[in-house]
This record gives structure tokens, sequence and C-alpha cells, in this order.
């Protein structure tokens, strides 16, 4: 008797914990981060970043990211304080700025690492409401370290700016590790964007995103 109401008791209590499984994996499985919310979110701070000179050249590293590139050669890295939300730069060895957003000679890189849960098709929506959208020349969809990537450029002639921005989302198997986005932008004068084009690629190829 004791056993067969054990059983009735049971039977319902597994249903309901395979309910509540299945609705949280499917939670996980659709759930986004406002695009509003963006910038609320955590995000790697310089001090996450660690740069290692080596015989092959300066290698730059973020462990609890799981990011790694080297910079390349001649390019200084610049590491703000972190207090505010502030991110690390990759400057050209001629780069001035004119300005926070646009530079007056060559180019700077930007990494930056967003823990955020979004598409590709989602961060394509945002940057239709973005600052740079008045100035959107394309998006496509290219490979970032085997990862897929939104590849987006702006541009300016008016401005005298060029803007290249690639964007990883990265979406983790197991729930309770967190989601990211890794974005690497270049910025460059309108008059160096071939040269800065050309540094740009070469140091896509080195970055390493576990």
């Amino acid at each position: 008797m004791r056993l067969a109401i054990k059983k009735k008791i049971l039977i319902p209590l597994v249903f309901v914990f395979a309910a509540i499984t299945g609705g949280f994996f499917w939670w996980w499985k659709y759930y986004e981060t406002p695009p509003e919310k963006w910038a609320e979110a955590e995000y790697s701070k310089p001090e996450d970043y660690v740069v290692i000179e080596t015989p092959e050249g300066t290698v730059v590293e973020n462990k609890k990211a799981g990011l790694s590139f080297k910079v390349p050669e001649g390019w200084k890295v610049e590491k703000p304080p972190g207090e505010v939300r502030d991110f690390i730069r990759l400057y050209s060895p001629g780069a001035r700025e004119k300005s926070v957003l646009i530079l007056e000679s060559e180019c700077r890189i930007v990494p930056d690492v967003q823990y955020i849960t979004a598409s590709i098709k989602t961060i394509e929506n945002a940057l239709l409401r973005d600052m740079w959208a008045p100035y959107l020349v394309s998006t496509k969809i290219i490979e970032v370290s085997n990862r897929e990537a939104l590849r987006y450029v702006a541009e300016s002639s008016e401005l005298s700016f060029y803007r290249m921005a690639i964007l990883v989302p990265i979406k983790n198997v197991f729930p309770l590790k967190n989601n990211k986005v890794y974005s690497f932008v270049l910025d460059s004068a309108l008059q160096d964007k071939e040269w800065c084009l050309q540094e740009f690629e070469k140091f896509l190829e080195t970055v390493s995103i576990e």
C-alpha cells in the first residue's frame, strides 16, 4: 500500500520536474538580452587584458573571456584605468585622434567583450538604430577564429572616417557558462583606409576565441 502511494506521489513529481527543466532549457535556447540592456551588461575591463612580449611579437590575452590576439607590428597598446566603462585600444604608429570617435590619421583597433546573449540577426537589427546607422554601408556574415561573425562597415566622406566592426556572438552549450559577444572595431581616417584595412585583416587572423 505504501509503495503504491509513493509511486502515485513520485510520478507527478517527475513530470513537474521534467516540465520545469524543459522550460528552463527552452528559455535558455531562445532568450536574448534586450538591446536596451546592452549598455548595462558586464564587459571585459582593461585590467582583464594581459600584454605579453614574445619572440614572435606582442600578444594580448584575456583569460577570463577566453580571448587572445597579436598586436600588429609597431603598434602600441593603451590600457585605460578602467574606473568607468572604457576599452583597451591598439594604435598604429602614426595614429592621431580628432575626437573620441574619429581619427585624424591612420587607425586604431578596439577589442571588447560583452557578457550578453544576442544572435547575429538581433545585432544586425540593432545596428539599424545605432548612431552609425546613417553612415552604414554594408553588413556581411564572415568567419573569425572558426566562428560565425557579423561584419559591418560605416563610412563618411563628409566626416572623413571609416569604421569596420566585427561582432562574434557566442552562446555556450552549458547553461551555467556566460554567453558573450566579442567585438573588434577598426577606426580609420578615410585617407588611410586601405592600409588600415590590410593591417586589420592581418590582426583578425591572429584572433583566438576559446
